[in-house]
């Protein structure tokens, strides 16, 4: 059985990219959810995985600081494809008023994606950057973020994490996202 890792958790963007390119592999594969472009790159290089999936760069943030810091000689990239990015907006409840948000939480390059939408919702919040948008919707959920914070993630995630949709499809204009699969150099 192939183990694919990817960057992000369940929920996330990197995790519907990673079942995308599973329609390419014929074999019995197992989805691993590594968080972290540089725990994609350390499984790789260690052989606990046997492709890796990361986002590469994206239409409106650019390239994903993340996976190319990450990146190294070791890794070599298999095969791109690029993926339509919707965000949503999610509260702790439907009891929180958009004047009580204090905090927008999310993966850097979802805030940078959604940064004038955002503006024009709430007159002033701080933006905080996560490890994935998955892991933040996460966090609000078992309260490791406080009520005074709303996340920026897909709606799969919000959902699952049985959060508030206050308002979907955020993102500044369409955002296509090119996500890479990825192997050890052989």
């Amino acid at each position: 059985m192939k183990k694919i890792g990817y960057q992000g958790i369940e929920g996330s963007n990197n995790e519907k990219a990673a079942k995308k390119f599973l329609k390419n592999i014929s074999s019995d594969v197992e989805l691993c959810p590594l968080v972290s472009s540089k725990n994609v790159v350390n499984a790789l290089r260690n052989s606990e995985i046997d492709l890796g999936v990361m986002a590469i760069r994206n239409n409106i943030g650019g390239i994903v600081n993340e996976t190319n810091e990450a990146l190294d000689s070791d890794i070599v990239l298999l095969e791109e494809i690029d993926v339509q990015i919707h965000h949503c907006l999610f509260f702790k409840s439907q009891n929180i008023d958009v004047k009580d948000i204090k905090y927008v939480a999310s993966h850097e390059q979802a805030l940078l994606q959604t940064k004038n939408s955002l503006s024009k919702i709430f007159n002033n919040v701080e933006l905080v950057k996560v490890a994935n948008m998955a892991v933040g919707a996460k966090q609000l959920f078992n309260g490791e973020l406080s009520d005074k914070y709303a996340v920026v993630c897909t709606k799969i995630a919000g959902y699952d994490n049985n959060l508030f949709l206050y308002k979907e499809n955020i993102e500044d204009r369409e955002s296509i996202t090119t996500f890479g699969l990825f192997s050890k150099r052989k």
